[in-house]
């Protein structure tokens, strides 16, 4: 159940999925032009493959927004207590999983699909509130050209101990708990 979870919670188009992979790919990212299936999901989790979701979808719609907020910290500890105090005292309804380079993911999970303009919007607004420094928002665009993708970014939980959800307290929470956290 987990798995489907997951794949519920960071999906978007299902034409094309990213993959980060510095051994493979010269900038390390990869865009493959493919189905995206529940078997990537899992070779996911299992530490097989480092995947990475594009939110919009071909008709330009996001059922998750993502405010990545990496940019000022490439030199210094983030403080995550910090931004969960904003997040409490401001009452959002964000997740808050650790990325990949140290930072912040600040996830929007929306109750269907929406155009991709308007989770934009909204992710700006909420940037602006928890954000110290320079961010990047998924989806990168409010449309997607017919003749490409979309950016993508990559999922928590790879290898099922990396890049981990943090609940209100700060508590890194384990892929079970995270599954049933970032439902409610």
């Amino acid at each position: 159940m987990s798995l489907e979870k997951f794949k519920e919670l960071f999906q978007g188009r299902t034409d094309a999925y990213g993959v980060y992979d510095p051994e493979i790919y010269t900038t390390g990212y990869n865009t493959i032009h493919a189905p995206l299936t529940l078997d990537h999901y899992r070779k996911h989790l299992a530490g097989e493959l480092s995947l990475g979701v594009i939110p919009i979808t071909k008709d330009n719609k996001c059922s998750v927004g993502i405010i990545d907020d990496d940019y000022q910290h490439k030199n210094k500890t983030y403080d995550y207590n910090k931004l969960l105090q904003k997040i409490s005292l401001l009452e959002l309804p964000v997740s808050v999983f650790k990325s990949k380079t140290g930072g912040a993911h600040i996830v929007v999970y929306f109750d269907g699909y929406y155009p991709a303009v308007d989770v934009r919007h909204i992710l700006k607004k909420l940037a602006y509130q928890l954000c110290e420094g320079k961010f990047d928002l998924f989806p990168r665009q409010d449309e997607v050209p017919a003749d490409s993708y979309g950016s993508f970014i990559n999922l928590p939980y790879h290898n099922q101990n990396t890049r981990v959800l943090l609940n209100s307290e700060g508590k890194e929470l384990s892929f079970d708990e995270a599954m049933l956290y970032a439902s409610t």
